[in-house]
């Protein structure tokens, strides 16, 4: 076995050694503290149990604040607002799933539009459902043509048959950006629609605490989604075009929490689901160096060290290139650059790429 990497230059790290805090004490290395609890077994509901999954039903909730928030989401009024926090990894994308199929389930279909902060989480997620949905849907003709999931450079095409879908309540969850949401007129129109038909079931808002980390200065389409959303709401007419509001995230404080519901609380229709924990596992390693060449020798070093796969994130577009191109000069050969310039192509290939990775394992 070979020792532990333990820098000299990296601050903390020998107390615990960077490439010994992937399996963080935990069993079978997983990190979150509550997967280790497998004796605690919290029995799925009847209609979670029913949530299209693409193979074996949920036969339990993953925790009790993932079973509060799901029961929450389905139960409370049709233009009510849940706030849910809930630590990374339990379950909060099913928040969302269990909304859709409740809204798949009615007379008149509705869709589920669920907003996150990048375009390859939205790929991701929009794969998902599409798979959890294809037999639930096979034999329909159109639902599973496209994918359900609006981003930036579309076909127009791709615009009009997701338009259409929205609606129509035609798909059960649509996956987009907030850029894509308040600045794309066919999209925001369609909403308007959709409002007005009755087949918009809920806004979701993933990752909700960037609506105020993000939403004041670096990406503000964050904060337009809150004003379309209350004028979405002026413009209902009753309780058949009303829909649903969650926020949801992990990492959201006082601030947040604060902000979130003076944006988008409802009087007497506004709950919370909060399943905190302390998370020891998260650990952040500091190297202070001035000069150029010694902070790249640093990188240099941990990438040879750390286990993989791994990220690389940089300042500035420009220096995505930089390092692609001397990674290749190390002898790396299995890399990929995502970055403001890659397509929608190129960065599902990249997911794609990345899962295929990682269910082999890597070298």
């Amino acid at each position: 076995t070979a020792n532990a990497w333990e820098p000299e230059w990296l601050e903390g790290s020998k107390s615990c050694p960077p490439d010994s805090a992937a399996i963080a004490g935990y069993p079978s290395g997983e990190r979150a503290e509550w997967r280790s609890q497998k004796n605690k077994i919290f029995p799925a509901d009847k209609f979670f149990q029913d949530v299209p999954t693409g193979g074996a039903p949920y036969t339990n909730y993953r925790t009790i604040g993932q079973r509060n928030a799901v029961r929450a989401a389905v139960s409370m009024p049709e233009d009510g607002t849940l706030l849910a926090i809930l630590p990374t990894g339990s379950g909060k994308t099913q928040i969302a799933e269990a909304l859709a199929w409740q809204c798949q389930s009615l007379t008149t279909k509705k869709t589920v539009l669920l907003i996150v902060p990048t375009v390859a989480l939205a790929f991701d997620l929009e794969s998902r459902f599409r798979q959890n949905y294809s037999q639930k849907l096979k034999g329909l003709k159109g639902p599973l043509e496209k994918e359900w999931a609006w981003t930036g450079n579309m076909e127009e095409e791709h615009r009009e048959f997701l338009a259409k879908a929205l609606q129509s309540g035609m798909i059960p969850l649509l996956v987009t950006s907030p850029e894509s949401l308040t600045t794309n007129s066919k999209l925001s129109n369609a909403l308007r629609d959709a409002v007005s038909a009755g087949t918009l079931g809920a806004l979701v808002i993933d990752e909700a605490h960037l609506y105020t980390q993000w939403g004041r200065d670096f990406r503000p389409q964050y904060r337009e989604v809150g004003r379309l959303r209350k004028n979405l709401l002026d413009s209902v007419q009753g309780p058949d075009n009303a829909f649903k509001t969650v926020c949801m995230s992990a990492t959201m404080g006082s601030t947040e929490i604060l902000d979130l519901y003076s944006e988008f609380a409802q009087p007497d229709k506004t709950s919370f689901v909060v399943d905190n924990f302390f998370r020891p596992e998260p650990d952040i390693w500091i190297g202070s160096e001035a000069t150029h060449e010694k902070r790249e020798e640093w990188v240099l070093e941990a990438i040879n060290h750390l286990p993989r796969p791994l990220f690389l994130y940089v300042s500035y577009k420009k220096d995505t290139s930089k390092w692609f191109n001397l990674l290749k000069e190390q002898g790396y050969e299995r890399l990929a650059v995502v970055d403001g310039n890659t397509d929608n192509q190129e960065r599902k290939s990249v997911l794609e790429r990345l899962k295929l990775q990682t269910e082999r394992g890597v070298d």
